[in-house]
């Protein structure tokens, strides 16, 4: 079983005391829940919970409950394990961060998860639910960064922003997931969300078929970038594009202008790429170096490559 990188604890400058520890014995469904705080850092903690029975668990949980935009809050330095959330919801897990806003539009404006250790997780590793996702009650956070952060053995997916505006996802491991949960999980990947980028990331050991991708350009999305990542040993391949066939454009308008440039994939498994619906305007896919040659492509009607170099060779 791979384990996670030894979690340090670097305290501040005359402090000597050990990484304060969390464990909820699995009685609550958070570890740690920080809601409608803002200016404020959580850093330096264990986080556990795990318990008897099929219900939600999360180590860490940062909530905008319907109380406008959050400002400026730090996450990092967590350790967090050990969590047996269920499978059959992705808003659970290692760390979640959610925002509600059915009467008062809620959001984050500045949320850094930086230099955290998500280890033996059910079902997400670092993932995000938003009220927002909607096309028609968008209202994305901004400033979001995802940074340095170690994501193993996770149930289901890695990490998964959702409902953001220039999203920065940089320099993160997520190193097995979809390990449990048996249904469509992938790496790392953005779910309805403008302008992110994810760069300097490695993602290796995404198990079965269904997706199994290292990474994934997901629908409801615009400019999305997928560059300079190393993509390894995952049963789905390297890239997912996709977009519903059938959809409401007022809720959902599809994926639009995604570019994947200057990624490495390496012994990654069933497809290299794998574009599925009308993936409109998926965009420029260039300079992809695919160090095992694909198995196949997989490219459903309805696809609409503008200006795209495609590495078939």
């Amino acid at each position: 079983m791979r384990s996670p990188p030894h979690p340090h604890h670097r305290p501040h400058a005359g402090h000597r005391s050990a990484r304060p520890r969390i464990e909820t014995g699995g009685g609550c469904e958070d570890a740690l829940l920080l809601r409608n705080a803002e200016h404020v850092e959580v850093r330096d903690l264990e986080l556990t919970n795990q318990g008897a029975g099929d219900r939600p668990r999360r180590g860490a949980h940062i909530v905008a409950d319907n109380c406008g935009t959050l400002a400026d809050i730090l996450i990092t330095g967590l350790f967090i394990h050990d969590v047996n959330g269920t499978q059959r919801q992705k808003d659970n897990g290692g760390l979640i961060f959610r925002s509600r806003g059915e009467r008062v539009p809620s959001r984050f404006d500045g949320l850094r998860i930086e230099r955290n250790i998500v280890w033996r997780v059910d079902r997400s590793g670092i993932a995000a639910q938003s009220y927002h996702a909607s096309r028609t009650r968008w209202f994305p956070s901004t400033n979001v960064v995802i940074r340095d952060n170690w994501v193993g053995d996770v149930g289901g997916d890695g990490i998964v922003p959702w409902a953001t505006d220039g999203c920065l996802v940089e320099h993160n491991i997520v190193q097995g997931a979809n390990e449990r949960a048996g249904t469509y999980n992938a790496g790392i990947w953005p779910w309805s969300t403008d302008n992110t980028v994810m760069r300097l990331n490695r993602a290796s050991e995404v198990k079965t078929l269904l997706d199994g991708q290292g990474f994934d350009s997901d629908y409801n999305s615009r400019n999305t970038v997928i560059e300079f990542n190393l993509s390894h040993d995952n049963e789905g391949g390297f890239l997912l594009i996709c977009s519903p066939g059938k959809r409401n454009p007022s809720e959902n308008l599809g994926n639009q202008g995604t570019i994947a440039r200057l990624n490495i994939s390496r012994h990654d498994r069933a497809r290299t790429f794998n574009v599925w619906q009308e993936s409109r305007a998926a965009g420029l896919i260039c300079h992809i170096e695919a160090c095992r040659r694909a198995e196949r492509w997989e490219i459903c009607l309805g696809l609409d490559f503008e200006d795209a170099i495609i590495p078939l060779g």
